[in-house]
């Protein structure tokens, strides 16, 4: 029982594991090639992943974790890119 605890909590913190690792990035690239076009690649992104969570999370708990990382990345790239409307 706490091994199903703790795969759960990996699994919804990887989020946030993928999130951190591509702030930096994320703002470099929204200066690079524009907020608008960046914005809609990662809504796109991150809605199309979103919508393999099912089917990840039916083949493997590994799958799940590395779905949700890669979900994390491509949403974290909203935050600077609406920073560059601002600016």
């Amino acid at each position: 029982m706490l091994l199903l605890f703790f795969f759960t909590g990996v699994a919804l913190s990887a989020f946030y594991y993928g999130y951190i690792l591509t702030q930096i990035p994320g703002g470099v690239l929204a200066r690079k090639c524009g907020g608008a076009t960046m914005l809609g690649l990662s809504v796109g992104t991150s809605g199309a992943l979103t919508m393999l969570t099912p089917l990840a999370a039916r083949a493997h708990v590994g799958v799940l974790i590395a779905l949700r990382i890669a979900i994390g990345m491509a949403e974290v790239r909203k935050g600077p890119f609406i920073l560059c409307f601002i600016h």
